[in-house]
C-alpha cells in the first residue's frame, strides 16, 4: 500500500464537510509576506487549483486530488477515485471536503529542500470533529509536493515525489 499524504485516509472517512473557523492573523511569518502586497505570499503562490498525476493509493485503486486554493487561507480538496492505474475509467466515488490552511515555518527536509510548515484543519465525520493536520508542502515553479506521514501530530521529513500536483489552467486562459 502506497504511503500518501494521511488526509487520503481522512477523506474516506468524511460524511460531511464544513468550512473550518480559521484565517489568517497578524502573526503570519517574517518573509510570507511581500514588500508591494498586503496579500500574503502563500496566497499569491497557490491561488489556483492544484491536480495531482494519477497514483496508486492501494492494490486496484487509483486516485487524482485536488487542491482549490480560491479565499486566503481556505481551500477545498477533491479525491476522486478511479479502477485502472490510468485514471480514465468511471470513476468509483469522489469525495470534496472543506480546509482552513496555514503556511508556517521553513522546514528542512531529509532531502535536504526547504519546505513550508502547513498547518491544515478539517472536519471529519457525523459529528464534525475538528482535526488538525500537520503537513509540509514543496513549491516549485508550477509544482507542488507534499509530505508523507502516516501522524497527523507531526510535520513529515520527507516528500512525496512521486505525487505531482500541476497548476491548473485557469478557464479561457
Amino acid at each position: 500500500m502506497k504511503a500518501v499524504w494521511i488526509a487520503g485516509g481522512v477523506l474516506a472517512s468524511v460524511v460531511n464537510a464544513v468550512l473550518a473557523d480559521s484565517v489568517i492573523s497578524d502573526g503570519v511569518p517574517m518573509g510570507l509576506l511581500q514588500a508591494d502586497q498586503r496579500q500574503p505570499i502563500s496566497q499569491l503562490v497557490l491561488g489556483g487549483q492544484w491536480v495531482s498525476n494519477c497514483y496508486q493509493l492501494e492494490l486496484g485503486q487509483y486516485q487524482i486530488r485536488s487542491y482549490d486554493f480560491r479565499f486566503n487561507q481556505l481551500a477545498t480538496i477533491t479525491t476522486t477515485s478511479y479502477p485502472d492505474q490510468d485514471c480514465v475509467q468511471v470513476p468509483t466515488g469522489t469525495v470534496s471536503i472543506a480546509v482552513a490552511w496555514q503556511l508556517d515555518h521553513h522546514l528542512t527536509t531529509e532531502e535536504g529542500m526547504q519546505a513550508f510548515a502547513m498547518d491544515v484543519q478539517l472536519r471529519i465525520g457525523e459529528s464534525q470533529e475538528l482535526v488538525n493536520v500537520k503537513q509540509i508542502l514543496y513549491y516549485q515553479q508550477d509544482h507542488l509536493y507534499l509530505g508523507i506521514s502516516r501522524a497527523l501530530n507531526e510535520y513529515p521529513h520527507r516528500l512525496d515525489w512521486e505525487i505531482e500536483y500541476r497548476r491548473a489552467k485557469a478557464s479561457g486562459a
